[in-house]
């Protein structure tokens, strides 16, 4: 079987599974593809036998030996047709391996726990075994849930959260082992339908409203399983995504500790586990038992009842019974308590430093175990009260469906938002060329103000050609292309948080539903390179105007002097062409030349008759009042004949669009992506 790639139009349901070293369980959650975060509904839990949510993650196999001599192909899974075998799962497997009538002298029981592992770790039959228990698993939901047909659902798995150890090519391994098992399992772009098991337990602990301060305080979750301790905090204040850790001291070092002690204390037991296989197996469920009793009733002793003739098909006769009180059992788990305290130090010192713990959250069923709490305490230095869930036992499940479920409409909505009419009918081009006509025409008239301010405020007489060839040096500082870029950049901020961040936020919603995620924004400086091919030569900008100021210099310092006077700008010959040559420059990253020098006007009789004429303090003035009175009047003027220009230019429009969406897309992939990496 093939990884399953999602459909709007058949899938309807994710099932999360949490194939645990020592418990499973399952939960289903709509997907709701179109549905709001408001109306989005909770996963439930599945009960895999009835009444039973979490089973034993156990497998039996009997096999009948009238079939042990038949020669047949290997199969990928035991109880296939015509192997003979049975398979049972859970609590029944426990059960039929506990009633001495199974155990007949023309069947062979192969009896399994505690088999999860990495599967680099995993032999052949080890493979075997988990690949049985995934089938049996899910074919056993699919009959207690007539909802569930084979097209219309899709499957995520948990798996430890210890990135150095499962690895991504271990994760690859393991996911292969549930497509042969049958599981339809999701897969997104590169990304496959396995959710880290810490990970999965903090989206369900923070999807209570509840605990929406801590969540920004901080809050650390401990997901405390049989094989692992997982750990994971999170502070919208001090962190940018959830931080991981863990250790390789779950709850199964209890039982093998204890195991370890009556093979000391009876060599029945030593003998038992040495001559039957699936006797070791058998003792350590029921010592398991034993311990979960003892520690969820807070017991005075924790009982072991070993029945060795049961476990042994007769073959040792007596039962080894003992009494461990608590002393006992602090004593024999002295040095197990201690790896973990080292596994949380570990954790404190390399990753949360001086981040604060306002809330602890326990899950996993081995978090009843007391010793947990007062580690925790002691650690993190934390006073305050422990959540935990009714049943810590199906906290994993029911986080990787809410984590399954988030990431499909994660991927639908990241599709719909880039075949959006936001990002394909957004006219970003003429946007930018207003911004960057504006922008620029505000430069040209503060360094123009600058110049017929110095001009007016010389302590000597000074004449016109100073002053024009002051501007024109000023004029020539201005980096074109840099305005171009920034409003290109400004343009698209304001599509990005004006538009796609709320929708982004949204999508993080279905990861962090009890908060708006506030650090995803728009901080991207998006770069802009308008070939200069595609920028005809700028030279008949503002032709009208070139006609009214051509007269130039020719009609002497009279002509310029009206000019100056009645509220003209002195630049250089032809103010229009000049302009036109500034605007090829914006697309050559080379600064603007000149700038429009208004209207002339005729009515002003100013008596001298060369632009050498060395003006005094009151004419500069003069001067200096005509070009203040119209400043305006100038910056209107050159703001829209470049927009003029640069609009008229449909190759670059088509370039700034193409180019503007395209890195919009790149913008929202980015950011999805980085929701995604704080689901896993």
């Amino acid at each position: 079987m093939n990884y399953i790639k999602p459909d709007k139009s058949k899938h309807l349901y994710i099932l999360g599974f949490d194939f645990g070293h020592g418990e499973t369980s399952v939960d289903k959650c709509d997907i709701q593809w179109n549905a709001t975060y408001s109306q989005l509904g909770s996963p439930e839990s599945i009960e895999i036998f009835n009444g039973v949510p979490a089973i034993k993650s156990v497998v039996l196999v009997e096999k009948k030996k009238t079939f042990q001599n038949r020669e047949q192909k290997e199969t990928p899974m035991f109880g296939m047709p015509d192997t003979g075998e049975t398979v049972y799962i859970g609590q029944q497997a426990v059960s039929h391996y506990g009633n001495p009538k199974n155990h007949t002298d023309d069947v062979d029981m192969s009896y399994f726990s505690y088999f999860k592992k990495r599967p680099s770790d995993m032999s052949d039959e080890d493979k075997k075994v988990m690949r049985t228990f995934m089938h049996e698993v899910y074919e056993q939901i699919k009959k207690q849930r007539q909802e569930l047909k084979d097209d219309n659902h899709l499957v995520y798995i948990a798996c430890p959260s210890n990135a150095k150890k499962w690895t991504e090519k271990e994760l690859e391994e393991y996911a292969q082992i549930a497509l042969e098992a049958g599981l339809p399992l999701a897969k997104i772009d590169d990304n496959i339908g396995i959710i880290r098991e810490s990970r999965a337990a903090f989206l369900k602990a923070i999807s209570n409203p509840k605990y929406k301060s801590s969540i920004i305080e901080g809050l650390l979750l401990i997901d405390f399983g049989s094989s692992t301790v997982d750990l994971t905090y999170y502070s919208s204040r001090f962190t940018d995504k959830p931080i991981d850790g863990g250790d390789e001291c779950g709850a199964s070092h209890v039982e093998e500790r204890i195991a370890e002690d009556m093979k000391m204390k009876f060599s029945s037991v030593l003998k038992s586990m040495e001559e039957v296989s699936s006797a070791e197996t058998a003792i350590l469920l029921n010592i398991r038992d034993s311990k979960e009793y003892f520690y969820t009733w807070n017991s005075e002793d924790m009982e072991i009842s070993l029945p060795l003739r049961k476990y042994t098909k007769g073959l040792i006769k007596e039962s080894a019974d003992y009494f461990y009180s608590d002393d006992e059992i602090k004593g024999l788990l002295s040095d197990y308590i201690e790896s973990i305290k080292e596994a949380f130090v570990s954790y404190r010192d390399t990753y949360l430093k001086r981040m604060p713990v306002k809330l602890i959250f326990l899950t996993g069923g081995a978090s009843r175990m007391d010793f947990i709490q007062q580690i925790a305490r002691e650690v993190f230095a934390y006073d305050g009260d422990f959540y935990k869930e009714t049943n810590p036992s199906l906290t994993i499940s029911n986080g990787i469906a809410l984590a399954g479920r988030a990431d499909l409409r994660t991927c639908s909505m990241e599709d719909v938002l880039l075949k959006s009419d936001v990002i394909n009918k957004a006219d970003i081009a003429t946007n930018t060329i207003e911004k960057t006509a504006s922008y620029i025409a505000e430069r040209v008239i503060t360094l123009t103000s600058e110049c017929y301010k110095s001009f007016a405020d010389k302590s000597y007489d000074d004449d016109l050609e100073s002053l024009e060839n002051d501007i024109k040096r000023k004029i020539d500082s201005i980096d074109a292309g840099s305005y171009l870029t920034y409003a290109y950049n400004e343009v698209l901020k304001d599509v990005t948080n004006n538009r796609i961040i709320p929708t982004i936020n949204d999508i993080v919603r279905d990861y962090f539903p009890s908060f708006e995620i506030e650090n995803i924004t728009s901080s991207e400086h998006f770069s802009l390179s308008v070939n200069s091919d595609n920028i005809s030569t700028i030279s008949s900008v503002i032709s009208s105007s070139l006609n009214k100021i051509e007269e130039g210099l020719i009609e002497g310092l009279g002509k310029l002097l009206w000019n100056v006077a009645a509220g003209g700008i002195v630049a250089v010959e032809s103010v229009a062409a000049n302009i036109g040559i500034g605007l090829i420059n914006i697309f050559r990253d080379k600064p603007i030349d000149y700038v429009d020098v208004g209207d002339v006007v005729d009515e002003v009789t100013i008596s001298f008759r060369d632009k050498h004429t060395k003006l005094s303090s009151s004419r500069r003035n003069d001067v200096k009042k005509a070009f203040c009175d119209n400043v305006s009047t100038y910056k209107s003027s050159i703001c829209s004949d470049i927009k003029y220009k640069l609009k008229s230019e449909s190759s670059l429009i088509n370039q700034i669009n193409i180019k503007g969406r395209d890195d919009i897309k790149t913008y929202i992939r980015k950011q999805i992506k980085s929701a995604r990496i704080m689901l896993n």
